[in-house]
């Protein structure tokens, strides 16, 4: 299952604070870009599709579309902060 940081979830929870008011939580789904690449994008949602998995996310609602949900299974989403504000980082899990 996706494990998010809780630096993420500070990203996240700055992201809803200037969002949308009737946001409850994020969706991460999967965006193809021009050149063939996907990429992971962040929407804010009030409720989650009856098909999203869940995230751990230290008490916000954070789902992952189905689609993408099998290429996080392992993962860890993480934010890292650069000079221009925090990007979001996907990164294997620690194996134990």
């Amino acid at each position: 299952m996706l494990q998010v940081t809780d630096r993420a979830v500070s990203v996240f929870r700055k992201v809803l604070e200037k969002g949308s008011p009737e946001a409850e939580g994020i969706r991460l789904v999967q965006n193809q870009q021009a050149d063939g690449r996907m990429t992971v994008g962040v929407e804010m949602i009030r409720e989650p599709e009856p098909t999203d998995e869940a995230a751990q996310a230290r008490g916000l609602t954070i789902v992952v579309q189905k689609e993408l949900a099998p290429d996080l299974e392992d993962a860890v989403l993480d934010a890292e902060e650069t000079p221009t504000g925090a990007d979001l980082v996907v990164r294997p899990q620690q194996q134990s």
